[in-house]
């Protein structure tokens, strides 16, 4: 059984809302819809946040 690394889940965890970004982008500009805005946003606060996560893993190691 393999484990996956702190690092290997938080790289999961980034490639899973850059997909989101991509996504929430797309369809916020053919609707120019609020709500889809806001999920776009929110989006990038995770991306930025999980890449932050792991900078701290990297430095601590």
């Amino acid at each position: 059984m393999n484990r996956k690394t702190d690092e290997e889940i938080i790289k999961d965890k980034i490639g899973y809302w850059c997909k989101s970004v991509k996504h929430w982008w797309k369809a916020y500009r053919k609707y120019r819809c609020s709500l889809y805005k806001y999920f776009l946003l929110e989006s990038v606060r995770k991306v930025r946040y999980w890449h932050g996560e792991l900078e701290k893993k990297v430095k601590m190691c």
